[in-house]
């Protein structure tokens, strides 16, 4: 392998919605990236996002991707249900993979995948923007430095509009619809990293009739009573921010 092989990352992408178009188009923007293939179910749509982007098409297949030389990592955009399958089956051919959140619909299949992983050895991340937003990576910072105190509550909420359309994404339990998948597992991800695992978990919701959560409200509480307010929707857009709170001081930040 030469110098410049090293200084190359070919992608390739497992489907091509809404969240594909927003990681490529970022993606062509950062040095050494380039996005090798996509694949889609129906494969068209694949087709259709190569030529937006400029790849050069294969048939359009997923398969195809995850059979490529060129592809070392793959990125999953397909919708929820589908994460665990198709993470399986990238880690299996060889590739590494960044999946978009949530990483598995559930926590039994989470633990297969990364048991999948570690069989592997091939790198495994979930796609959890938030943690990567400059304030919020401070705002660690000011945790880990002790600045804070011990902490002892956190406020955090993330929300949208997005179709309250029956048969849309949104609304499809099929399709792993609802707000806590969608915009719930941001605040949910940060409280538990600051508080741990918790010991109490409270929450309500706002349900479709398709069976899909639409709103939800969360309470955490770890062992040593420390507390979360958590909040997510498909309703209405949030600050999408969070404030950290500790025996010495709080801090801010917005997700987004």
């Amino acid at each position: 392998m030469t110098s410049s092989d090293l200084d190359r990352v070919g992608w390739g992408m497992i489907g091509a919605g809404r969240t594909g178009h927003t990681f490529a188009s970022v993606l062509s923007r950062i040095p050494g990236a380039e996005l090798a293939a996509a694949g889609a179910i129906p494969a068209e749509h694949a087709l259709a996002f190569s030529a937006e982007f400029g790849i050069t098409p294969h048939d359009g297949s997923v398969e195809a991707v995850l059979e490529d030389p060129a592809v070392d990592v793959v990125y999953i955009a397909v919708p929820h249900p589908f994460h665990a399958d198709w993470t399986t089956k990238a880690l299996e051919a060889d590739k590494a993979v960044l999946c978009e959140k949530p990483l598995t619909v559930n926590a039994a299949e989470a633990r297969r995948v990364v048991a999948v992983a570690r069989r592997t050895g091939k790198f495994l991340m979930e796609a959890m923007t938030t943690r990567f937003v400059p304030s919020m990576v401070r705002a660690r910072e000011l945790v880990e430095q002790g600045v804070l105190g011990e902490i002892r509550f956190v406020v955090a909420d993330m929300g949208g509009r997005e179709s309250s359309d029956p048969t849309a994404r949104w609304s499809s339990p099929e399709l792993g619809g609802g707000s806590l998948l969608e915009m719930g597992i941001y605040p949910v991800s940060l409280a538990q990293g600051l508080l741990g695992t918790p010991s109490r978990i409270q929450a309500s919701a706002v349900m479709t009739s398709t069976g899909v959560d639409r709103s939800c409200t969360i309470t955490l509480e770890n062992e040593s009573g420390a507390q979360a307010m958590l909040g997510c929707t498909l309703e209405a857009i949030t600050a999408s921010a969070a404030c950290i709170a500790g025996t010495e001081a709080a801090s801010s930040s917005t997700g987004g």
